[in-house]
């Protein structure tokens, strides 16, 4: 016995092609690097929450497993490689990490001399 659950993709598109889950997998994973942009500080805590998480909620429920679980694959495979919005994302290009790393690796307060 098999119990189908709606998902919302289905409402707007009917039949599922190739091509149309191609573009919801790569407007997913655009989706998904635009709002891993927005931080909110949580007070008392170093780590922000960021829209990614909502991002990440909404796309399962929207997409369904397979295809929601494809985009997650393409937006980490384009970090993988170098994606800039990935790599901002992950502080690989945020000089204010850079120091606090240095800092956490040397131990005192002067940058590391490389």
């Amino acid at each position: 016995m098999s119990i189908s659950t709606p998902i919302l993709r289905t409402a707007f598109v009917q039949r599922s092609t190739a091509m149309s889950n191609a573009l919801f997998i790569f407007g997913g994973a655009i989706f998904l690097a635009v709002l891993a942009q927005i931080s909110i500080p949580v007070p008392g805590s170093p780590v922000p929450v960021t829209g990614q998480t909502f991002g990440v909620l909404l796309l399962a429920t929207s997409y369904g497993a397979s295809l929601a679980l494809s985009t997650f694959g393409l937006y980490l495979l384009a970090g993988i490689a170098g994606a800039p919005d990935a790599n901002i994302v992950i502080g690989k290009h945020r000089p204010e990490v850079e120091e606090s790393r240095d800092l956490e690796l040397t131990g005192t307060n002067r940058p590391r001399i490389s």
